[in-house]
């Protein structure tokens, strides 16, 4: 079965900074380094795709280890390939969770509620 895709897109820090170079209207000129970014792909299953069997092993879990556990076993099952897995490692915790939540939003599906909760 060929699964259609949900492509998300985030702009990550690099560890290259560029200079801007501010002119006041005295002449000041004011040179600042700015950290520079570049945009990453990823590429997941549309949600409403996923097998069901998946979110079930994950129920009791809390909304962290549904997430990761979650991401793991889409890696396992090779729903994702390891450079996707490397990419979603790369993320901080807040850019991993606008993924988490756009892509949930793409499909208007939800994770289920943790019965922890």
């Amino acid at each position: 079965m060929a699964f259609e895709k949900y492509h998300h897109q985030v702009a990550v820090d690099t560890d290259q900074v560029r200079e801007e170079r501010h002119t006041a209207e005295d002449g000041t000129i004011t040179i600042t380094e700015v950290p520079v970014t570049e945009t990453v792909e990823i590429v997941l299953p549309k949600w409403g795709q996923l097998p069901g069997g998946i979110f079930r092993k994950l129920r009791h879990a809390d909304e962290a280890e549904q997430y990761f556990g979650l991401i793991e076993a889409l890696h396992s099952r090779g729903f994702i390939d390891d450079d996707t897995l490397a990419k979603v490692d790369d993320l901080t915790l807040n850019d991993q969770m606008q993924l988490m939540t756009a892509w949930q939003e793409d499909s208007g599906i939800s994770l289920p509620e943790s019965s922890a909760s």
